[in-house]
């Protein structure tokens, strides 16, 4: 999954990327999921035109961890 053409100006001129910190990468994390669960990543789309940002993440994962 992914964005291939900006839903903001319509431009191809897409970005794929990563969050990432100074530490531990951003996760997602439900506040129903058990403390100990693996977390899904969580990839980044940025438009290179616009600047407009969107962000994907496993759903098979996120309810694996909330469903246990």
């Amino acid at each position: 999954m992914g964005m291939e053409k900006c839903p903001k100006c319509g431009s191809t001129e897409i970005d794929k990327g990563k969050i990432t910190s100074t530490s531990l990468s951003p996760m997602y994390v439900s506040a129903k999921q058990k403390m100990f669960s693996k977390t899904p990543r969580i990839e980044v789309f940025l438009c290179l035109q616009c600047e407009y940002l969107e962000s994907y993440t496993d759903p098979e994962t996120a309810r694996k961890n909330i469903n246990g």
